[in-house]
């Protein structure tokens, strides 16, 4: 499966403490750590992340002089994934960077657990449409049943939302099997459980996962069938 690299600028946290992140140590994103403000905007401008992570001011820089060269239709980062993270007393201003390309807004003392769970929503609404497909997982752990049936409500090529009341705990591993309209044959692999909704603080009971393997020419199979489920202008259905 392809790499999904992840920039990390200007972490608080040591290497062993980040490794806490557990989507960021799992497959397959490859995680960088960038400290030097010089260098932030050169690697944005020549290198490709699927994920920006920024805990920002930092020695001379800020957000907005990151905007103009992260969301240049010339950046090789222009539709990575950008997560702020600010102190906690400029939350408030910072607000309209979400509607200038930032996709999540933090503040600065969250936790790892907190910036897990935003990750794996990050993760979900990236490259999806709507469409509703039968799916059978198999599950490994003795809480929940070994093989079940689900129903997306959403696909990507990195993941999928599925309508479930069978909800393994975050990080569960699974393996699945998907059949495709027009194909004979199911698209199967590995996945691990990114996030947990419930009816009540969601619209919708069910599980997010993130695809981590695909069984021979599943992935790229996966990614012809969203591209053929686009709409004409090309924008991706939410």
């Amino acid at each position: 499966m392809e790499e999904s690299r992840v920039l990390l600028f200007n972490s608080p946290w040591s290497t062993a403490e980040r490794d806490q992140i557990g989507l960021l140590g799992r497959a397959p994103f490859v995680v960088e750590r960038l400290r030097r403000s010089a260098d932030l905007l050169r690697r944005l401008e020549t290198e490709r992340f699927a994920m920006v992570i920024l805990w920002m001011p930092s020695d001379g820089i800020d957000i907005e002089d990151v905007l103009p060269v992260i969301r240049s239709a010339n950046s090789p980062c222009s539709r990575c994934i950008l997560i702020l993270l600010t102190p906690q007393s400029r939350l408030e201003d910072c607000h309209p960077y979400l509607r200038l390309g930032v996709n999540a807004l933090l503040p600065s003392s969250v936790s790892l657990a907190e910036l897990d769970a935003e990750i794996g929503r990050q993760t979900q609404a990236a490259r999806r449409v709507e469409t509703r497909l039968l799916v059978r997982l198999r599950v490994t752990i003795p809480t929940a049943p070994q093989s079940v049936i689900c129903q997306t409500v959403n696909v990507s090529a990195t993941g999928m939302f599925l309508a479930s009341t069978v909800q393994p705990p975050l990080g569960t591993g699974l393996a699945f099997e998907m059949p495709l309209p027009g194909w004979s044959q199911p698209i199967a692999g590995e996945a691990f459980v990114v996030r947990l909704s419930s009816i009540g603080r969601d619209r919708q009971r069910g599980l997010g996962v993130t695809f981590t393997s695909f069984r021979r020419d599943g992935g790229q199979l996966l990614r012809e069938f969203i591209e053929g489920q686009l709409p004409p202008d090309g924008l991706l259905q939410s």
